[in-house]
């Protein structure tokens, strides 16, 4: 095993990430056990979460891997910052799923019914005749 010359500021780039993720996950863990948030626990939340995470780790993953592996530390930060476009590339895949899902889920609930639904020209006000 070699000796690998990792510059400092690269070093306090980490530490940085690291220390700010404690940060927040120990705020987000606080928010949880004081009750605040209980909407973000309903199962069907955690689904969606879970799902987004899902798609996120597998397209980060994917678009690291598909370049090949790392050899040295430079190709590593690459290959880390290959990963971390794809979690964002799968974030958005997952929030326009989830966006198209919910659509379709609110058209459907909201369709009007024949008691609701009204006639002639005031179902589209707008429209030219």
């Amino acid at each position: 095993m070699g000796v690998v010359g990792v510059p400092l500021f690269n070093i306090l780039q980490h530490l940085s990430t690291a220390v700010g993720g404690v940060v927040v996950l120990a705020w987000l863990w606080h928010e949880l056990r004081a009750g605040t948030p209980r909407g973000l626990l309903m199962p069907w939340r955690i689904a969606v979460f879970t799902a987004f995470g899902a798609v996120m780790t597998t397209v980060g993953v994917w678009n690291a891997v598909r370049w090949g592996t790392a050899l040295d530390y430079w190709s590593l930060q690459i290959q880390v910052g290959r990963a971390a476009i794809g979690g964002l590339v799968g974030l958005a895949i997952g929030l326009l799923a989830y966006g198209v899902v919910h659509r379709v889920v609110v058209r459907v609930s909201e369709r009007p019914s024949r008691l609701t639904a009204y006639s002639g020209d005031r179902e589209h006000p707008f429209r030219a005749s």
